[in-house]
């Protein structure tokens, strides 16, 4: 199965914080570079050469397939969100794993036969209380950030006797 794995420090302080613009808190991780630019660098001071021997493994969190997983998650206000196989989407605690909220796109079975790389899902957006993913078959959701219900979804495929799909994150 595929997990996600967060490591924290003895003193118990998550590695795994989100931020993307120069507005975002420090400890957020809101876009899959984490800023505009792409940097994958965060300002978090609290790791470093001195302690890094001490981070150790904190919690896994089961996404209950054996397929690919290639989204990157965001995080926002101690709140983790990811995407997983079809368009799913999980919200968890950052701190401590626990699910909060769980979305199924109920993306149709057929369009499994059109991504050219199995059944992955490339990550989420979020903004303004709202998260959005793909679906496979071409769909694009848009769910309330803090409850996972959907708000709206739109078609996004122009002629579905082509064999397209969406895997890519919003």
């Amino acid at each position: 199965m595929r997990r996600l794995i967060v490591a924290v420090l003895a003193t118990g302080l998550v590695v795994a914080q989100p931020a993307a613009k120069a507005e975002s808190p420090a400890g957020n991780w809101p876009a899959a570079g984490r800023d505009q630019q792409g940097t994958y660098y965060s300002p978090l001071t609290q790791i470093n050469s001195r302690n890094i021997d001490q981070l150790g493994f904190a919690w896994s969190y089961d996404l209950g397939t054996y397929r690919g997983q290639e989204a990157t998650p965001i995080v926002i206000d101690g709140v983790m969100y990811t995407s997983g196989t079809w368009g799913y989407v999980y919200a968890v605690n950052a701190a401590t794993g626990k699910e909060l909220w769980r979305y199924d796109p109920h993306a149709a079975h057929l369009a499994a036969r059109h991504p050219c790389c199995d059944l992955v899902n490339r990550g989420v957006a979020v903004w303004k209380g709202r998260v959005y993913v793909a679906s496979v078959d071409g769909r694009l959701h848009a769910l309330d950030a803090k409850t996972g219900a959907k708000v709206w979804e739109a078609d996004t495929v122009i002629d579905h006797k082509m064999p397209y799909s969406s895997i890519g994150a919003p």
